[in-house]
């Protein structure tokens, strides 16, 4: 017969099957978030009508959009999908928590190889994703569930509603304890590279049966610590697939990730990574404008830096024969972040590339003087003054012409007075 220690101790290495399952309803490895222990996690699992009610959080520190300490309702977070030999999701150090990352890092150095895939690239750009505290009115009993949601498949819509709502419309606290509303979501089924995935198509605010009180607020989930940061190192030999134990001493010996290990796909991942594939340009050119340039590290071989060609911020200069302003240098002075006449941002360009325009220094109104081989009639010039300057001219020599007509004066002989004898 089991004494009590033996029973105990048997509960205490017992696995939990909750806990299983919860994960792997999740549908993507736990690198991204931390999930807490007996949280349920919301999703949209097939295409039709739910109605949720968003419930607000005390923010910590680091959220972009809501100050410490005040009640806000979502988190949102950038992260790298499909990395590693098990196509797992990282959060992006860069984007998330201002910090080196080493996939940015490879993507800006790919971007400037005109050889490189392109579909690569994009690949590696992070992905814009939120969390939410929700609370699914058919299924009450769960309580408040955890919503991992991509941005361009639900919360792009949500702020195109709450935006484009008229005065009065109770669209902007929609999450409010009191005046919150509950928000219909229709949900469309999309097919994209043989998998299947849901986004919200439609979205209505109605009103709320009954308020919530202020004690949920203790049930709600502080989003913001859910993010899982790793150190650069581990997160370096995950995308290299390298020992991240192994110091390697000399940079242009790392190994280059190949395509096909940043492609690897999870069978489990979230449908809605997906959608995020089909983003255009505008969306990649967005993050490019928003993103900082991530610090560069030393080689043995000195790279050229903006210093060494005398290029500013501020200055004109040429890129591919395009005229262009330098909005940014970063930090190590070997990456040029670019803007051109149409607005448009062109990052990660070696100060080796462009052409520095030389400052003209500005000539004086009918002065100038053609230079040899030059076209007169583009030389700048007043008119005025220079019909001006013809007519001096020509009245000089009027005059000096005239003093020429002129005969001199003859000279008088002197007169001999005669002399008496």
């Amino acid at each position: 017969m089991a004494t009590k220690r033996s029973r105990e101790k048997r509960t205490a290495q017992t696995v939990s099957a909750k806990k299983r399952a919860t994960e792997h309803q999740s549908g993507f490895e736990r690198t991204s978030i931390n999930v807490p222990e007996g949280a349920e996690l919301f999703s949209i699992k097939k295409a039709g009508t739910y109605r949720i009610d968003i419930i607000p959080y005390t923010a910590g520190k680091g959220n972009p959009y809501a100050d410490e300490g005040s009640l806000h309702f979502e988190r949102t977070y950038f992260c790298h999908p499909r990395i590693g030999p098990e196509g797992n999701t990282y959060l992006c150090p860069q984007k998330v928590f201002g910090k080196a990352c080493p996939i940015c890092e490879h993507r800006q150095e790919l971007a400037k190889d005109p050889d490189s895939d392109e579909d690569l690239i994009k690949s590696l750009y992070p992905k814009e994703r939120q969390l939410w505290n929700v609370i699914d009115l058919s299924d009450r009993d769960k309580g408040i569930q955890i919503w991992d949601m991509s941005f361009h498949l639900f919360g792009k819509l949500l702020d195109t509603k709450v935006k484009g709502a008229d005065e009065g419309d109770p669209h902007e606290f929609f999450a409010d304890l009191e005046k919150g509303s509950t928000l219909k979501l229709v949900a469309e089924e999309k097919k994209f590279a043989g998998n299947v995935f849901y986004n919200v198509a439609d979205i209505e605010f109605k009103p709320r049966k009954e308020a919530y009180d202020e004690d949920i607020l203790e049930k709600s989930f502080p989003l913001d610590d859910l993010l899982k940061e790793f150190p650069y190192k581990e997160l370096k030999a995950v995308y290299l697939q390298t020992d991240a134990d192994k110091e390697e001493e000399d940079e242009d010996e790392e190994e280059t990730p190949k395509k096909t290990k940043t492609k690897v796909r999870d069978e489990h991942k979230d449908e809605d990574e997906e959608e995020e594939e089909e983003e255009d340009e505008d969306e990649e050119e967005e993050d490019e404008e928003e993103e900082k340039p991530a610090p560069k590290k030393k080689t043995k071989k000195k790279e050229p830096v903006a210093d060494d060609f005398g290029i500013e911020v501020g200055d004109s200069v040429s890129y591919k024969t395009i005229a262009c302003t330098v909005l940014k240098i970063s930090g190590d002075g070997t990456s040029l972040t670019l803007e051109d006449d149409d607005g448009e941002i062109i990052p990660a360009i070696g100060p080796d590339e462009v052409e520095k325009e030389e400052k003209k220094k500005p000539t004086k109104k009918g002065k100038t003087k053609p230079k040899k081989g030059e076209d007169e009639d583009e030389i700048p010039f007043d008119d005025e003054e220079d019909e001006e300057d013809e007519e001096d001219e020509e009245e000089d020599e009027d005059e000096e012409e005239d003093e020429e007509e002129e005969p001199a004066p003859k000279k008088k002989k002197p007169v001999k007075k005669p002399v008496k004898k």
